[in-house]
């Protein structure tokens, strides 16, 4: 009879578990489209792991906390689906084409069929609880760098001459991220693109060109 004990010393050590192999960028994309169309209250964590195929103990392990798979989608959503109108209006050669093209290439986005409609910046902490300070304080500060971007050019404008030189830069920025802003909620409340094309060519309007 063979000795039980030296049976036992030659049998393979049980494996551990081990988290999952994934792509990353893949993943979160996954979260990226379940927090663009809930909001961060309005999605759980069980959604984000059934989305993005893992565990709930492996999204912790690789994100560290909801709050922080929140921060890496937004700076996804920047990078990605929101990058196209702001890469329009950097590379307009006169602000009111900037300011314009900003506006409907953003309409664009709002608007494309197989998304959800409506900005994550702007309703990303849409729910019926508030979300945490940290969740206001990522989209606030994204919204922040995106002002002071339109802020910068409009100033550059006025210097050039291509405003009218009584301007408040400020109060113009803020009426464009402020329109921009409603943008959202209007396509969110399932506003046409048509009412919302149309309502951009009256705000440009009232563009306080200087020729």
């Amino acid at each position: 009879m063979a000795n039980s004990s030296s049976e036992k010393d030659t049998k393979p050590p049980a494996k551990r578990g081990r988290p999952r192999h994934f792509d990353r960028g893949q993943v979160l994309a996954q979260a990226m489209q379940v927090f663009w169309l809930s909001g961060f209250q309005g999605s759980s964590i069980h959604e984000l792991s059934q989305s993005m195929g893992l565990a709930p103990a492996s999204l912790y392990a690789a994100f560290g906390s909801k709050e922080a798979l929140f921060e890496e989608a937004v700076s996804l959503y920047l990078a990605t689906e929101a990058e196209k109108p702001w890469q329009v209006f950097e590379e307009a050669p006169r602000i009111r084409d900037g300011v314009h093209s900003l506006l409907v290439e953003t309409v664009h986005v709002l608007t494309h069929s197989g998304r959800p409609r409506g900005c994550l910046l702007v309703l990303g902490d849409k729910g019926m609880s508030p979300s945490p300070d940290s969740v206001r304080d990522v989209m606030r500060k994204q919204r922040d760098l995106k002002r002071e971007l339109l802020s910068a050019r409009l100033q550059r404008a006025l210097a050039e001459g291509e405003i009218i030189a009584a301007t408040d830069v400020d109060a113009l920025a803020a009426s464009v991220f402020i329109f921009m802003s409603g943008l959202s909620i209007e396509t969110a409340d399932g506003a046409p693109k048509t009412r919302l094309l149309s309502a951009i060519s009256e705000f440009m309007s009232q563009w306080p060109a200087a020729d």
